[in-house]
């Protein structure tokens, strides 16, 4: 399923779409759905997140990664665009599980800096995650300013994470 919807309603610009694109090998195939996102489109999305996730960011080979799981085994990609050009985007990945692990990861979310603060990432979530089956998790940093976005739309911190990094 793809949603491209005009939100006229946003203070960001009234030219803003939302395009959701489910990726992998459920992903639905129709006339009414994308393929999967073309090899040029998916590097333009991983250096637009490596640039404007700035220090909560991950190296470019990581994001990279994260594109390829989706597109391999499940997750999607959701993207804020304004006459061709690229304001935000959300990347999840389907887990695999349920129950014990939520089925779905929110992995990214990065809005352009010029429109941080007009509802451009809300509006991202919200669709993204409104396009999902089951249960959605997300890491944030406690200092990410992100953080009571992710709170005002209903994420709660069930868990202290813990790794042993190797």
């Amino acid at each position: 399923m793809t949603t491209s919807q005009s939100l006229t309603d946003t203070p960001a610009t009234d030219r803003l779409t939302i395009r959701h694109v489910p990726l992998g090998p459920d992903a639905p195939v129709g006339p009414d759905t994308p393929g999967p996102l073309s090899d040029p489109e998916t590097g333009r999305i991983a250096a637009f997140l490596h640039r404007h996730l700035g220090q909560y960011g991950d190296a470019l080979s990581d994001i990279q990664a994260c594109l390829r799981y989706a597109h391999e085994r499940g997750g999607s990609v959701t993207l804020a665009e304004e006459d061709g050009h690229l304001l935000g985007a959300v990347v999840t990945n389907r887990t695999g599980m349920s129950g014990f692990i939520p089925e779905n990861i929110l992995v990214y979310v990065a809005v352009h800096e010029s429109t941080r603060g007009r509802g451009v990432g809300r509006q991202l979530i919200e669709v993204a995650t409104g396009a999902l089956q089951g249960s959605v998790a997300l890491h944030v940093e406690p200092h990410n300013p992100a953080r009571k976005l992710y709170e005002r739309l209903g994420f709660t911190n069930k868990y202290l994470e813990m790794r042993l990094q190797r």
